[in-house]
């Protein structure tokens, strides 16, 4: 087969769209919202998956007789065909560091711009995802995740500049502690992939793939006192004891630095 046309619950106009995109009225501009698996048993891996989830291969050798690999699919999560051809270059990133500091009044953004091209004979529209890698963190890292999405249209030779703008509350991650709050880590980092399926993990060099971002917080940063905090504002009892943001992380984070036998209290669950 040349291509498959996957239409799910396509309604009662499905006739005319799939007769235009066979017939090439309609230039396609789909990407599948799923993981395509390749074998029958429907075996594999979704897209949302940790890092650390991987296949077997039978090595037919000494025992245990298999390694690990990353596991195949037929299509991968944003898979899709047109009839031309869309190129990406000169990928650029406002910063390579995001500083989270608890005094200052906004948290930083990281903005993305890529220029896309259609370098082929035809008009058509481009979904342009944009995916994060995290190189490490305190719980296992998702293998990728879909961050921002744009649709845009092209002319023949057209080349257009995309933005992105991923807010910092969107890199924060559940943390250790329990799966009640997300937390950030200082000296984190991940890099930013755009395209349908950049695995900037395995190819971190590529044009599609950034340098590594870095994200960077005070050094009495606790992620628990954190949350903890923010729960104490948000309820309004501050303004009946008199316990300021400031004074609520000052005495977490004491409790939290505490070393000695006296506090049994120093596990982040203030």
């Amino acid at each position: 087969m040349d291509a498959v046309l996957l239409g799910f619950l396509p309604g009662p106009l499905a006739g005319q769209a799939v007769v235009d995109i066979l017939t090439g009225r309609t230039n396609p501009s789909a990407r599948l919202p799923i993981t395509y698996p390749k074998f029958e048993d429907g075996g594999g891996i979704p897209y949302m998956h940790a890092v650390s989830d991987m296949c077997t291969k039978d090595t037919d050798g000494p025992l245990p007789h298999f390694e690990n690999q990353d596991c195949e699919v037929q299509w991968p999560f944003g898979h899709g065909l047109s009839y031309t051809v869309f190129e990406y270059s000169g990928m650029t990133l406002n910063t390579n560091e995001l500083k989270y500091r608890r005094r200052q009044n906004e948290d930083p953004v990281l903005t993305v711009s890529v220029n896309v091209h259609n370098s082929g004979d035809r008009a058509g529209a481009d979904t342009v995802l944009l995916f994060t890698f995290d190189e490490f963190r305190s719980t296992t890292p998702e293998s990728k995740r879909l961050r921002a999405f744009e649709k845009i249209w092209l002319e023949p030779g057209e080349t257009r500049a995309v933005n992105f703008t991923i807010d910092f509350d969107d890199l924060r991650f559940v943390g250790p502690h329990d799966d009640t709050h997300y937390i950030l880590q200082n000296g984190m980092k991940f890099r930013v992939g755009v395209g349908a399926s950049p695995d900037c993990r395995k190819n971190p060099d590529i044009s599609t793939c950034s340098s590594p971002v870095t994200i960077t917080t005070d050094d009495d940063y606790v992620g628990a006192c954190e949350a903890a905090c923010n729960v104490w504002a948000e309820s309004g009892c501050s303004k009946y004891h008199h316990m300021t943001m400031d004074k609520c992380w000052d005495l977490c984070g004491s409790i939290h630095q505490d070393s000695s036998n006296e506090l049994q209290m120093n596990n982040d669950g203030w």
